[in-house]
């Protein structure tokens, strides 16, 4: 995206590609419960495999080098070690990365613990969990469409601002419905929905700022980086609402509301607190 496209164009190309990424958690669900159904838990391990050897194959024949030949450089580990700690150190990009990092968390927390709350604690059958699923990844490209429109219209940060403040005002409401005992499959769809069309805002609004606000050349890196702590902060976060003894969707909401909260604080900390963003 960085080596192809600026500017607002970023924004659009990103919402785009997390329209189609956000496909994967809307069908994963529904075929991994008719897997289980049909050949076992274990099915969906070997789906999985061949979805990875697909991609591998994919990614080999399709997939060319889009840096100009012009602006690539030969790689070693002191130049990329030196460069982490200088993207490291750089505030709007780690801004924006963390703020991306603590959204996807959010959604990671949603997988691992909304099973459990929809499944043991709520009933909902093994077979039926992804048409409650989907509501996440549904809002979540709603979200993602709406910014690829507003893109050249509404400038990044008003689109971040708006995106955050929706997300969690979604999580704030599933952990106002847990302690009112109003949380149910179908109360939380509405509020679940709000916070992913907010994510759909601000994730690729997060993630084409953290990618224009470096070098081209250092783009690779920062993309690296950026994934390094999506993935970690998930991990975190995915740990957290595992170690907690659920008995409604109030653990679940709780986490979701802390790292929403986390997402929208490092943007404006960040992000916002400086000049010319």
């Amino acid at each position: 995206m960085r080596d192809t496209s600026d500017g607002a164009t970023a924004t659009r190309a990103m919402a785009y590609l997390g329209m189609s990424l956000a496909l994967a958690p809307m069908v994963a669900p529904l075929i991994g419960g008719q897997l289980e159904i049909a050949f076992g838990w274990q099915a969906s391990f070997l789906f999985t495999a061949a979805l990875g050897a697909s991609t591998l194959l994919a990614t080999v024949l399709t997939l060319p080098e889009t840096l100009p030949v012009e602006a690539r450089r030969l790689a070693n580990a002191g130049a990329l070690a030196t460069t982490y700690l200088r993207l490291v150190r750089m505030r709007k990009f780690m801004g924006y990365s963390l703020s991306t990092a603590a959204m996807w968390a959010t959604f990671q927390t949603y997988i691992a613990g909304a099973p459990v709350a929809l499944i043991v604690i709520m009933g909902v059958p093994p077979e039926e969990l992804g048409f409650f699923i989907i509501a996440g990844p549904l809002g979540y490209i709603v979200g993602n469409f709406i910014s690829s429109r507003l893109a050249s219209t509404i400038d990044r940060g008003t689109m971040i601002w708006i995106g955050g403040l929706l997300a969690v005002l979604g999580t704030g409401a599933t952990v106002v419905l847990a302690l009112t005992g109003f949380d149910t499959p179908y109360s939380l769809i509405i509020p679940l929905v709000v916070y992913s069309v907010g994510s759909g805002f601000l994730i690729p609004n997060s993630l084409a700022g953290g990618l224009t606000a470096v070098e081209p050349a250092a783009a690779g890196s920062a993309a690296a980086l950026a994934g390094f702590l999506q993935m970690g902060t998930g991990f975190v976060s995915t740990l957290v609402v595992a170690a907690l003894i659920q008995t409604s969707f109030l653990q679940v909401g709780t986490v979701m509301l802390v790292c929403t909260s986390l997402s929208l604080l490092a943007f404006v900390l960040l992000v916002r607190s400086q000049r010319n963003t």
